[in-house]
C-alpha cells in the first residue's frame, strides 16, 4: 500500500471518528445535565410534571428553530424571526380581538402574513445579493417598527377557548402544542433527509457554486427556505400567544437567539451543509433543561445567561476544532 493510500485511509477513519463524536457529544451533554439537575434540584426536576412543562415551553422555540435550521443548512441565516413572531402575533391578536374574526379565519391569515415576511427576506437576500445577516437584522427593525405601530403597544387579551386550546389544551396527558412541534420536526426531517429538495438544500450549503453548475436552481430553493422560515415563525407565534393568553409586540423577540443556540448546539454549522433538524431538537432541549435546572436550583437569570453562553461558545469551539483538524488531515493526505 502506497503512503498516499495510507494517508487517505487515515483521513477516512478520522472523518468517521469526528462524525461519531459530533453525534454523541451533545446527547451525552443532555444526559449529563439531566443527571446533574436530578441530584441538585431536591426531587423537583426529574418529574413528569416538570418534563411536560419543559416540552410545552420549548415547543414554539423548536417550531421557529426548524425554519431557521432549514435556512442555515443552505448556508443562510435569518435573525428577524423574533420580530416576525412579534408582528404576526400582534396581527393574530388584532384579527381576533379587535376585528372579531374566529380562529379558523385569523390563523390562516396570520400564517399568510408570516409567509409574506419570509418571502420578502428571501427575495432581498437572493435577488439583490445582500448578505443575509445584514438583510435580516435590518428587516427585524422594520418588523419591530410595524409591530409597535399597528398595535399601539397594546396587549390583546380575551382569546376564545378554541384558540387557547392550541397552547394550553391537552390530548390525554400530553399538551397539544407538543404534537404541533413534533409534527413540524418530523415533516421537515423527512423532507430534508428523504427528498431531492432536501439533498439540494445540503448541496447548496456544502458548495453553492458546485450546486449551480450541477443544475440546481439555488435562488429558488433559498427563497422557498426563507418563505418556509416565515411560516414557521408565524406558527410559533400562534403557539406562543395561545399558551400565554396574550398578544403584544414584546412577545417573540429573543426567540431568534434561543433558536440559533439550539441549532448550533445540535451541530448545524453557520457555513451550511451540516447538521439536521433532529439534532437541532437535542440542542434546543439542552438550552431548555439548562435554564429550567438552574431555575429550580434558585439561580438567577444572569447566571443562566452566563451558563448558556459558555455552552454555546464551547459547542462552536468544538465544531471549529473538528473543521480545522479535518483540513489539516486533508492537506497531509494530499501531500
Amino acid at each position: 500500500m502506497t503512503p498516499s493510500n495510507k494517508s487517505k485511509m487515515s483521513l477516512n477513519k478520522d472523518n468517521q471518528l469526528a462524525a461519531m463524536l459530533k453525534k454523541i457529544v451533545m446527547p451525552l451533554l443532555l444526559l449529563a445535565l439531566i443527571v446533574l439537575f436530578s441530584f441538585t434540584s431536591r426531587g423537583t426536576f426529574f418529574t413528569w410534571y416538570n418534563f411536560k412543562n419543559m416540552l410545552s415551553q420549548s415547543s414554539y422555540v423548536i417550531i421557529a428553530a426548524v425554519g431557521l435550521t432549514s435556512i442555515m443548512l443552505a448556508g443562510g441565516i435569518d435573525l428577524s424571526i423574533g420580530y416576525q413572531m412579534s408582528l404576526t402575533g400582534v396581527s393574530c391578536g388584532m384579527l381576533m380581538i379587535k376585528s372579531g374574526l374566529p380562529p379558523t379565519a385569523a390563523i390562516p391569515i396570520t400564517l399568510l402574513i408570516g409567509i409574506l415576511l419570509g418571502l420578502v427576506n428571501g427575495i432581498v437576500c437572493v435577488k439583490l445579493g445582500v448578505f443575509p445577516l445584514i438583510v435580516t437584522l435590518s428587516s427585524s427593525m422594520v418588523f419591530q417598527g410595524i409591530s409597535y405601530m399597528i398595535s399601539g403597544s397594546k396587549t390583546y387579551l380575551g382569546f376564545s377557548k378554541e384558540f387557547l386550546f392550541i397552547g394550553q389544551g391537552f390530548i390525554g396527558p400530553i399538551p397539544f402544542n407538543i404534537f404541533i412541534s413534533a409534527a413540524v420536526v418530523v415533516i421537515m426531517a423527512f423532507v430534508l433527509q428523504k427528498t431531492y429538495f432536501g439533498r439540494y438544500v445540503y448541496a447548496i450549503g456544502g458548495n453553492e457554486e458546485a450546486a449551480k453548475l450541477s443544475g440546481i436552481n439555488t435562488d429558488k430553493i433559498k427563497i422557498i427556505l426563507y418563505t418556509f422560515c416565515g411560516f414557521c415563525s408565524a406558527l410559533a407565534s400562534i403557539v406562543l400567544i395561545s399558551r400565554s393568553g396574550a398578544a403584544a409586540a414584546t412577545i417573540g423577540p429573543g426567540t431568534e437567539f434561543t433558536a440559533l443556540s439550539g441549532a448550533i448546539l445540535g451541530g448545524v454549522t453557520l457555513a451550511g451543509g451540516e447538521g439536521s433538524v433532529v439534532t437541532m431538537v437535542v440542542g434546543a432541549f439542552i438550552i431548555t433543561i439548562l435554564g429550567n435546572g438552574m431555575q429550580l436550583m434558585r439561580l438567577g437569570t444572569f447566571p443562566q445567561y452566563i451558563a448558556k453562553g459558555v455552552v454555546l461558545i464551547a459547542a462552536m469551539a468544538f465544531d471549529s476544532y473538528q473543521k480545522k483538524r479535518k483540513e489539516v488531515k486533508k492537506k497531509d493526505a494530499a501531500a
